[in-house]
């Protein structure tokens, strides 16, 4: 399922225009975004957690020519399912 297809069948469960669901779905990606930008952490009651954490410099290597390359230190998103969720997904 991706996007869209969640938006049609939120759509008609709700009886709204599929463009309004993409645009509420749209809406909610971009503060989730911005809240991690500033470092927040994003619960979502049921499904889980939005978070940042930094990732360490390390050294690398460039594919084409073998060089060595460092690796900068970065802020990488993260996102830790709910244990309703996990429960879910057992077979």
């Amino acid at each position: 399922m991706n996007k869209k297809d969640l938006a049609t069948v939120l759509a008609e469960k709700h009886n709204l225009k599929k463009s309004q669901v993409l645009e509420l779905l749209n809406d909610q990606i971009d503060i989730i975004e911005e809240e991690l930008k500033k470092g927040n952490e994003v619960r979502y009651s049921g499904l889980g957690t939005f978070f940042t954490k930094e990732r360490a410099g390390s050294k690398g290597r460039n594919p084409q020519t073998g060089e060595e390359i460092q690796l900068e230190a970065r802020r990488v998103p993260r996102f830790q399912a709910s244990e309703r969720l996990k429960r879910s997904t057992k077979g």
